[in-house]
């Protein structure tokens, strides 16, 4: 016989888990968490790893039977995303009733952001166009690639145009297409910025108003017209003209100041023309009577309105013409008529200035008949004539001019 008994088996298993509760309980998207998981029934053993949403995370060697370290890195809470997410603890071996503690819910929260318009810049025009307006978006907890960013222009409390909202946040950076309505005056503008957040990040916005769309004033191009006058003694009123371009559109605004020079000296007052409409301009310029006939600089400076850049014309191709007047002589006498070979005769005759030109003309007029002459000093009205030869004669009066006439 044998004094042993025939064996019996025992089964030992391992205890299941109980998580009492954890710390933290909640955090935001995209931060990594250290979770600290405690159980009062002391029932973690060694080899006990945790599980987020289900799949295993870094567990720190068992110190304790009460207390589970774990690492959330910051990738697994991203693709988790925010919400509410599970945390279990699995004990190994065979465990009763089961090796897989209850879940414990964990609250992830959206991140907050923060979103930063950038300044921006146009020119004047008075069509439609197109500007590209961008923004930022950023997040302590890591880079925003999700939601929108709507962009509204302002002056004041009143939008200009219609806001646009740009793409997909991708790299924590946002752009749209805005258009400005053609005509929007020069000046500054408030660009606001607001972030349309997606699941994971909480919505942010810049409209402080320190960020500005800058229209600038457009250029332009001035031209001034060549113009002619003729010599008068009088004052005379002569009409200046010049157009005013630019690329922005029609030249609306401002005033063009002309002055006439003999190289670096003003003749007369520069004078200044009404508002430029449709590009052009004209001023009535006063020429001081006396002004020699010849070639006169026209100058032509724009003074722009609000939305239009100066410009001029200076380069002295422009001119002012000043004609010599016209003038007519005629023959009024001759005494003694008919007269004898060798005796003196007087010839009378008149010069007269062309209307609407004044003035004195000054040099020689000769009277001849092609044979015998004589010659006056202006202003004489007459010369004597010493005829050689009989027959009758037909007296002609020549004035050649001089500098003016």
């Amino acid at each position: 016989g044998s004094c042993v008994s025939n064996s019996q088996t025992f089964t030992v298993t391992n205890p299941a888990p109980t998580i009492t509760s954890m710390n933290p309980t909640s955090s935001v998207y995209s931060s990594p968490i250290t979770l600290i998981i405690n159980s009062t029934a002391g029932n973690f053993i060694n080899g006990a790893t945790v599980q987020w949403n289900g799949v295993n995370t870094t567990t720190a060697p068992l110190v304790t039977s009460t207390v589970i370290t774990a690492t959330i890195t910051s990738a697994e809470v991203a693709t988790a995303g925010a919400g509410t997410r599970t945390v279990t603890v699995t004990n190994p071996g065979t465990c009763t009733p089961s090796c897989v503690s209850s879940s414990q819910n964990f609250t992830v929260n959206t991140a907050a952001t923060s979103t930063t318009a950038s300044n921006v810049s146009a020119t004047y025009s008075a069509s439609n166009q197109s500007i590209t307006l961008n923004a930022t978006v950023t997040s302590g907890t890591g880079t925003v690639n999700e939601g929108t960013v709507t962009f509204t222009v302002k002056n004041g409390a009143t939008v200009i145009g219609s806001s646009a909202t740009s793409g997909t946040v991708s790299g924590g950076a946002a752009s749209a297409t805005y258009t400005l309505p053609g005509g929007t005056a020069a000046g500054n503008y408030n660009v606001e910025a607001v972030y349309n957040p997606g699941p994971n990040f909480q919505g942010s916005s810049d409209v402080d108003a320190a960020t500005e769309l800058t229209v600038n004033p457009a250029s332009t191009n001035t031209t001034a017209s060549n113009v002619s006058a003729t010599y008068s003694a009088s004052n005379q009123n002569i009409t200046l003209n010049a157009t005013v371009t630019s690329g922005a559109g029609a030249v609306n605004q401002g005033t063009v100041t002309f002055t006439v020079k003999n190289g670096a000296t003003v003749i007369g007052s520069p004078v200044t023309s009404g508002t430029v409409s449709g590009g052009s301009a004209s001023a009535t310029y006063t020429l001081p009577g006396g002004t020699a006939a010849g070639n006169y600089n026209v100058e032509a400076v724009y003074n722009p309105g609000p939305n239009f850049q100066a410009s001029s014309d200076v380069d002295g191709a422009t001119e002012l013409t000043v004609n010599r007047a016209g003038t007519s002589i005629t023959i009024t006498s001759d005494n003694p008529d008919p007269s004898t070979t060798s005796q003196s005769v007087t010839v009378q005759f008149t010069l007269t200035v062309t209307p609407p030109s004044t003035g004195t003309p000054t040099g020689t007029v000769s009277i001849g008949d092609g044979v015998d002459g004589c010659s006056a000093v202006l202003p004489a009205t007459s010369c004597s004539l010493t005829l050689t030869t009989n027959g009758n004669r037909t007296l002609t009066a020549t004035y050649p001019g001089d500098s003016n006439f």
